[in-house]
C-alpha cells in the first residue's frame, strides 16, 4: 500500500488482484445484486486510489481499511433499496437426487429469510466474521465499534438465527443449516 500511496500503478494492480474477489463476495452478500456488487467493488478500489494518502501504515491493516470503505458503500446502497441476503455460491443440483436439492434449497431460503430478519448491525457482524473470515478485532474495526460490542452483536445475531431456523427445521429428519455448520 505504501507503493500505491506513491502512485505506483503496478502495486495498485497487484493490490486489486489480491483483494477483488473477497471484496466482491462481501459486497454481493450484503447487497444481493451482482451489478450493485460490481459497482461497490469498483468504487471501493477507486477510493483506495484516490484516498491512498489517508491510509496510515501501522495504524490499521489495509484489508480492514478496504472493507470499511466497502461496508460504508454497502450501507449507502442499502439505504437506497432493501437488501436481500443470499450466499454468493448458488446451490446447484449435483446429481439425480432432486429431493436433496429441494431440501437444500428450502434450507437456503430459510437461512436467507432469517438473515434478512436480523437487524443490519447483527447481519454485518455475521457476514464479516462467519462468511468473510475476519477476526473479531478486524470486524470491529471495519464496523467502527469495540470488540465487546461486536461480540455482543454476534451473540445476539447467532441466537436469533438459531431460534428462527429451529422453527423451520426440515421435517424429513435432515439437519438444519446451523446444525451442519454452513454459517456458524
Amino acid at each position: 500500500m505504501c507503493a500505491v500511496q506513491k502512485r505506483n500503478h503496478q502495486a495498485y494492480s497487484d493490490l486489486l488482484a489480491r483483494h477483488i474477489k473477497g471484496l466482491h463476495s462481501f459486497s454481493y452478500r450484503y447487497c444481493q445484486n451482482p451489478s450493485d456488487a460490481e459497482d461497490i467493488t469498483q468504487e471501493a478500489f477507486l477510493r483506495v486510489w484516490k484516498q491512498a494518502h489517508t491510509w496510515q501504515n501501522g495504524k490499521v491493516r489495509f484489508s480492514t481499511w478496504l472493507y470499511r470503505i466497502a461496508h460504508n458503500l454497502c450501507i449507502d446502497a442499502h439505504r437506497k433499496q432493501t437488501p436481500d441476503f443470499e450466499s454468493h455460491d448458488q446451490l446447484h443440483s449435483t446429481g439425480p437426487d432432486q429431493e436433496k436439492s429441494v431440501e437444500q434449497q428450502k434450507m437456503h431460503e430459510n437461512l436467507k429469510t432469517a438473515m434478512n430478519a436480523l437487524p443490519p448491525r447483527q447481519r454485518d457482524a455475521i457476514l464479516l466474521c462467519n462468511l468473510q473470515g475476519f477476526s473479531n478485532k478486524q470486524a470491529a474495526e471495519i464496523l467502527q465499534i469495540s470488540v465487546d460490542a461486536l461480540e455482543s452483536l454476534l451473540s445476539r445475531g447467532r441466537l436469533s438465527l438459531k431460534n428462527k431456523l429451529a422453527l423451520k427445521k426440515p421435517q424429513s429428519g435432515a439437519r438444519s443449516t446451523l446444525d451442519n455448520g454452513a454459517i456458524l
